[in-house]
């Protein structure tokens, strides 16, 4: 009788036991994936920066325009700013609860100035539960819009529900066709002159979907793209 009593208990430490290693197996995979999502979001972003430093600084060099010089000042002070922006999220792998008030005003003012040839409104102001790489989502977003669908006009207007808020990014570029609103989320898809839509998109649905939100390209007769982002409120 005591060994029968001593197999229950041991049985059911053990099934205590695999269930924590289950639960930190989880938990580890999931840093796993958030800390490759960092490192591609970095290296996305950065290449992006470098590309407008070297052909800011090859007219620089044939035109003498010393706005050149300022256009690869401001995408230097942003490669140091994603970077920092990055170690933070980093710190916060794997942790829901890092998630925090982002306010959309300051998010846009911060990144508009790289983006001197657009328009880019913003209708009233909101705060959604997001982080760090929230930034690199809208930032993503119009830059796609400017060197794939060449616009030039942003409209981003905002709507607030019970417990979500429901942000449109509209722009006045190139349609989308419907057939492949969902495809071009995808990592590897390739559309459009300039045989690609970037990896920028697919990193924007990561994020989304890490903050617990969803993203997609609204279907309408209107001309240009609007992508609408469902989060939480703040």
């Amino acid at each position: 009788m005591i060994f029968l009593i001593l197999r229950v208990r041991v049985n059911h430490h053990l099934r205590i036991s695999n269930k924590d290693l289950a639960i930190s197996k989880e938990n580890t995979e999931q840093i796993r994936k958030q800390l490759a999502l960092i490192n591609t979001m970095l290296r996305h972003d950065l290449a992006n920066n470098f590309i407008v430093i070297k052909t800011a600084l090859q007219l620089y060099n044939e035109e003498k325009d010393e706005k050149m010089l300022k256009e690869a000042d401001i995408k230097c002070d942003n490669g140091l700013e994603l970077i920092n922006s990055m170690r933070e999220l980093e710190f916060s792998s794997g942790d829901d609860t890092f998630l925090k008030p982002i306010d959309l005003k300051q998010v846009i003012d911060k990144i508009s100035p790289e983006f001197s040839s657009m328009k880019i409104r913003l209708r009233g102001n909101c705060k959604i539960r997001a982080d760090e790489a929230f930034e690199s989502v809208m930032h993503n977003i119009i830059e796609n819009a400017q060197s794939h669908g060449k616009a030039r006009n942003i409209i981003i207007s905002f709507e607030e529900f019970s417990d979500f808020t429901e942000i449109k990014i509209h722009n006045d570029g190139t349609k989308i066709p419907a057939d492949i609103h969902e495809r071009i989320f995808e990592k590897q898809f390739s559309y459009g002159e300039a045989g690609h839509t970037g990896m920028g998109l697919f990193l924007v649905r990561q994020n989304i979907n890490r903050y617990g939100g969803s993203i997609y390209v609204e279907d309408n007769d209107k001309p240009g793209v609007t992508f609408v982002i469902n989060l939480k409120r703040a």
